[in-house]
């Protein structure tokens, strides 16, 4: 483990005569292990002559590679078209071209670099860099369980459902699944956190600004226009790491492959390369466009839609990997193919099948290409590219209808132009007056206009829905660093300008005209993301095409134009919300109810208390006869409860039991809010006594899928206790008379240890040998008094398991997250494999919590709800996160 999850030192012991005769003397020059293809493109890209011829070089080596392995590399890079052969003075020398120089100043190997661009040229950049960055980063995004194959499946699987866990190429699928997940969801938390900062910093406080991501942060810090609202500081690194824990992601991880893309796309928008194929497909990656990906759903088709996002993951992700430029020319065979009846799930020839069984496997086409409207349809479709050719795509995006010139023409009305660059005077007489101009004022002002007082009051300022700046600038002998800062601040400003217009306005646009290479030296893009900009397209700024057009530095003087483009960036409308996360629905046909004990004062008797209840619309009876009570109704019904203790300070109370009826899925608990809303009115007591007790419904499960619900249950009881107040836990006063410990007394009454009592549970029949270990007999008259009561099964009343153990509340998002995290322990228990026991690999509480949110409830935000009130109830000294009248019998807090 040292090194991994502890400092120390590491030795490693071996046989004297393996030392003696096997061991090296010397280690392996690092030229040995390096690949000799990324050599031969690295010295070819020397700018030194004696250097560029790599072979003459090579051979002068200590330890020279040998002579065919120079010339294989060498043949490759030419075939891949990275370098060309020529004679000069009679000799062949291989010249770097165009395409091998892009290659070489990619953070890749020459392969790496060879399948991005493949990926590219046929529209799939975006994916391509991703899928290589993600390889080529260590650890990988999804967390992986050192020697816990299940745990992997299901991680693997959380992400991307189709995984072949032991196909490496699906597996890294299901990595940019996940990278890709957190892209879309971290960054609109930190988008929004950084946009909340930014405001309030202009906002005028002189320091001290709070906040969860910066900490304590001053106005007057070093970055007097972006307010360094893009540095990673402390406290954003500890809540993303919390974010990446409840997801079961590598922080680290998906820092490095961010990294990773920025650098890479930084340098394919440098001048020197910016290659055609760059707009072979939208300038930003989908899942940085108006996309949102809910914890439920699958990543792809979430994306891309059905058919395109299953053909994307199943199909050209798999032939995309791998694949060099050399070896895109292979056509797949028919035998190649995909079987579509093992996907189906139903090929009778097995190991003797013509085509091929597995999920990653290229799919035979479908014959209604073009046409098929069946969403499910497990054929491939032509939507996708085939990258089996190596004929590039057309360049079709990133292009504008008529330029610059066309758009600023017509959208002239609602432009708000920044800086006195004379374009407004040179549209003004072409008949295309600007709709503000801000033209006065520091560069300060400038890039924070969206509290420009002028602007705010002006009469054009509802028009206006698309901001400009030509050629904007910190200064004449500003740093590239400066440059970057302004023009953070200025994306962060037009966000906040936006942000009161989005709801009306379709098309909010920012547009910038930038010389040379300051696009790729400024990190433009990478700023624009921040604020939630996309690339929309780009075009040569031409300045002879707008007349009496002169561009001037802040000190007046003319502007040299050098390879000017016009960026025009459009803003996304989910970026501005930060939707409170949701917990997994409950599956359609879920059948549960619920039983809430409560007392009230003498003057709120039942009968008062049902017509308070109704009147949120839901009937609500009383029931006087127990026998009556403990039937099934259609409607809520209030029972009284004579177990439950009144509290001190009101001994005559009114003690009942509110129960539902039959619930169904997100339905069922919307009647629970609702009648929990209407409690609120009611003045009901609650104390240590009181119940909340969940009735699940197992009628469609077989005995063995009730053996695995018990079996769960016997192994992370101690993770449940931890989630509950002290009251509620195995040992205290309250459990040992309403809800016993299942593993406790199996293990008493059986003599068994608790694999022991798993085993056992293994070799029931039938529900009476289920609940003789669940539910051992000591007083008849209690048999149900366990935390997992099966006495509804023994006694044939309903088909239901009971959870008894958590304590009476009337705080609804309590009871809707105890609700959620029974039916997902049942349902997710069920699909889970046998539970192999702690006792030989013993695991601490905190271990087991987060084991059986991470292999059974696999519901981030569940987990983090109970996460947050564990660490509630440890900070409480009582352990009840209760008021002090509740544990001195005067009354709790609801």
């Amino acid at each position: 483990r040292t090194g991994r999850t502890c400092p120390g030192k590491v030795f490693r012991l071996v046989y004297q005569s393996f030392y003696n005769n096997e061991m090296q003397q010397w280690e392996q020059p690092k030229l040995g292990l390096a690949s000799c293809r990324d050599e031969v493109l690295s010295l070819l890209s020397s700018e030194n002559k004696v250097m560029s011829d790599p072979q003459a070089l090579l051979r002068k080596c200590i330890d020279p590679p040998p002579v065919l392995h120079v010339t294989d590399a060498a043949q490759y890079l030419k075939e891949v078209g990275a370098c060309r052969e020529v004679i000069i003075s009679r000799k062949r020398k291989l010249i770097l071209t165009d395409h091998g120089a892009l290659m070489s100043t990619l953070p890749f190997t020459v392969e790496e670099a060879g399948n991005i661009i493949h990926g590219a040229k046929h529209g799939l950049l975006h994916e391509a860099l991703a899928l290589v960055s993600i390889k080529s980063a260590r650890p990988q995004p999804i967390v992986t369980a050192f020697g816990d194959d299940d745990s992997n499946r299901l991680n693997l699987s959380r992400y991307f459902p189709s995984v072949n866990t032991k196909d490496p190429k699906s597996v890294a699928i299901a990595h940019l699944a996940a990278y890709v997940f957190w892209y879309v969801n971290w960054n609109t938390i930190r988008r929004q956190q950084m946009k909340e900062h930014f405001k309030k910093c202009t906002g005028g406080s002189s320091s001290g600004i709070s906040s969860q991501f910066f900490g304590e942060y001053s106005t007057n810090c070093d970055d007097t226009f972006g307010y360094n609202v893009g540095s990673w500081t402390p406290e954003m690194d500890q809540v993303h790491r919390d974010w990446c824990r409840e997801h079961f992601i590598n922080p680290s991880s998906v820092k490095s492959i961010t990294q990773y893309i920025e650098v890479t796309l930084k340098t394919l928008y440098h001048s020197n390369f910016e290659p055609e194929w760059l707009k072979c497909q939208p300038l930003e990656p989908v899942w940085n466009r108006d996309k949102n990906i809910e914890l439920r759903q699958d990543v792809f088709p979430s994306l891309y839609g059905a058919v395109q996002g299953r053909e994307l993951s199943m199909t050209t992700l798999v032939q995309l990997q791998g694949r060099t430029l050399s070896q895109g020319r292979d056509q797949v065979k028919t035998s190649e193919y995909a079987c579509i009846h093992y996907i189906n799930g139903n090929c009778r020839f097995g190991d003797v099948c013509m085509n091929v069984h597995s999920l990653s496997a290229p799919r035979p086409p479908c014959r209604f290409a073009g046409r098929c409207t069946n969403d499910n349809c497990v054929y491939a479709h032509s939507k996708v590219a085939d990258i089996s050719s190596e004929d590039m795509i057309s360049p079709t995006h990133g292009k504008s209808h008529g330029g610059a010139l066309a758009w600023f023409r017509q959208s002239s009305s609602s432009i708000l132009l920044l800086g006195n660059c004379g374009l407004q005077q040179s549209l003004e007489s072409m008949g295309t007056p600007i709709g503000i101009s801000l033209s006065h004022g520091s560069i300060v002002d400038l890039a924070h206009f969206h509290q420009n007082r002028n602007l705010l009051h002006h009469h054009l300022n509802a028009q206006i829905s698309k901001c400009v700046w030509n050629f904007p600038s910190a200064g004449n002998n500003a740093t590239d660093e400066e440059n970057e800062s302004l023009l953070r601040g200025f994306f962060m400003s037009a966000a906040a300008y936006f942000q009161s217009k989005v709801r009306t306005m379709s098309h909010l646009e920012v547009g910038l005209t930038l010389q040379g290479n300051q696009f790729s030296k400024w990190n433009v893009m990478h700023v624009a993301q921040h604020a939630g900009f996309c690339l929309e397209w780009y075009e040569d700024f031409d300045c002879a095409i707008f007349p009496n057009y002169t561009s001037r530095y802040a000190d007046n003087e003319p502007m040299q134009f050098q390879g000017a483009k016009f960026y025009l960036f459009r803003m996304k409308k989910n970026v501005l919300y930060n939707p409170h996360p949701k917990m997994m629905e409950i599956r359609q046909g879920t059948q549960f109810g619920i039983e809430l004990e409560m007392t009230s004062p003498g003057h709120w008797t039942p009968a008062h208390i049902a017509n308070e209840l109704s009147q949120c619309g839901i009937v609500v009876k009383v029931e006087k006869s127990w026998s009556e009570a403990k039937r099934t109704f259609i409607d809520w019904k209030i029972v009284r409860d004579g177990s439950i203790a009144c509290n001190l300070s009101d001994p005559n109370c009114n003690q009942f039991e509110l129960v539902s009826p039959i619930l169904r899925s997100e339905k069922g608990l919307s009647s629970v809010a609702s009648i929990l809303q209407r409690v609120s009115n009611v003045d009901v007591t609650l104390n240590r006594s009181m119940g909340f007790h969940v009735h699940f419904d197992v009628a469609k499960y077989s005995i063995s899928d009730l053996i695995k619900i018990c079996q769960q249950f016997i192994k992370y009881e101690d993770a449940i206790d931890s989630m509950l107040p002290l009251s509620r836990r195995t040992g205290s006063r309250e459990s040992n008379a309403f809800f016993k410990s299942n593993i406790k007394l199996a293990k008493e009454m059986h003599g068994k240890d608790e694999e022991g009592v798993l085993n056992s549970l293994a070799l029931c029949q039938d529900y009476y040998e289920l609940a003789s270990i669940m539910n051992p007999i000591i007083d008849p008259r209690h048999s149900r008094y366990y935390k997992l009561n099966l006495q509804n099964l023994v006694t044939n009343r309903q088909t239901t398991v009971e959870f008894r153990q958590h304590s009476s509340t009337a705080n609804y998002e309590k009871v809707d997250a105890w609700v959620r995290f029974c039916v997902r322990f049942c349902e997710n228990s069920v699909s889970s494999e046998k539970p192999a026991s702690f006792t030989n690999h013993p695991r601490s509480v905190d271990e087991q919590f987060d084991d059986l949110f991470q292999n059974i409830i696999r519901d981030s935000v569940l987990y983090s709800f109970y996460r947050n009130r564990r660490h509630l109830l440890s900070v409480d000294e009582e352990g009840d996160e209760c008021c002090h009248g509740c544990v001195t019998g005067h009354g709790c807090s609801k």
